[in-house]
C-alpha cells in the first residue's frame, strides 16, 4: 500500500514538472513590436514621424534585429529614417554596435533597417524606439504602415518564441487651403453683418 502511495506521488510529481521542461519558453513574456502613434493625419505636402518601437523584452535581452517597413508610396513619400539618440539598444560602448542602412525605396515603398550589437556588448531588455521614420502626404488616403521580415535575436543567439506585431496607419488628408478658408471667413463675416443689420 504504501509502496502505490510513493508510486502514485512520483506520477503527480512527473506529470506537473515534465510539461514546463519540454516547453521552457510556456511562460516566456511576448515581445511586442509595432508602429508609433498606431494612427495619425498629415496634409498633403506636410511630413509625419512614425516609431517602430518594441515592448516587454526579457532576458538574456535582445542582441540584433531586422525588419523591413512596407507603406503605400502613391500616398506617402518617405524621407528618412535613424536610429533615435537614445534608442532601443543603445550600447555602453558606442562602437560596439554594427548597423546596416537604413535605407528607403521609395520606388517600392519599403524602409530596411539591420542593426546589431557587438563584442560584450550585454543584450537590452525593456522597451524603447527601434528606429524613427518621417513620411510627406502625397496623396489622400489611409497608407498602411506594416513590418515584415522581422527577425530578433537575443544575446544567446536564440529568437524570441512568441511576439506580436502591430500596424500602424497614416491618413493622408486634404489641404484646407489659404483660399478656403479666406471664404469660410467671409462667409462668417457676411453672415455677422446680416444678423446685426436685423438686430437694428
Amino acid at each position: 500500500m504504501y509502496t502505490k502511495k510513493i508510486a502514485m506521488l512520483c506520477v503527480i510529481t512527473l506529470t506537473l514538472l515534465i510539461p514546463p521542461l519540454l516547453a521552457p519558453n510556456a511562460f516566456a513574456q511576448t515581445i511586442s513590436i509595432g508602429i508609433s502613434p498606431p494612427t495619425q493625419d498629415v496634409g498633403i505636402g506636410e511630413t509625419v514621424t512614425a516609431n517602430v518601437t518594441i515592448a516587454d523584452v526579457g532576458a538574456p535581452g535582445l542582441y540584433s534585429y531586422q525588419f523591413e517597413v512596407y507603406y503605400d508610396n502613391t500616398l506617402l513619400n518617405g524621407t528618412d529614417v535613424v536610429l533615435p539618440p537614445d534608442h532601443f539598444l543603445k550600447p555602453s560602448n558606442p562602437i560596439l554596435i554594427f548597423s546596416l542602412g537604413p535605407s528607403i525605396n521609395q520606388t517600392t515603398g519599403i524602409v530596411s533597417f539591420v542593426v546589431s550589437l557587438m563584442g560584450e556588448e550585454v543584450g537590452k531588455t525593456g522597451s524603447g524606439t527601434l528606429a524613427t521614420m518621417t513620411f510627406t502626404g502625397l496623396a489622400v488616403g489611409t497608407a498602411n504602415l506594416t513590418i515584415q521580415n522581422l527577425i530578433l535575436l537575443y544575446s544567446d543567439g536564440t529568437q524570441p518564441v512568441d511576439k506580436t506585431n502591430n500596424p500602424g496607419f497614416i491618413n493622408v488628408i486634404p489641404e484646407f487651403s489659404l483660399i478656403a478658408l479666406m471664404a469660410v471667413f467671409g462667409a462668417m463675416s457676411t453672415a455677422a453683418v446680416k444678423m446685426k443689420k436685423k438686430l437694428k
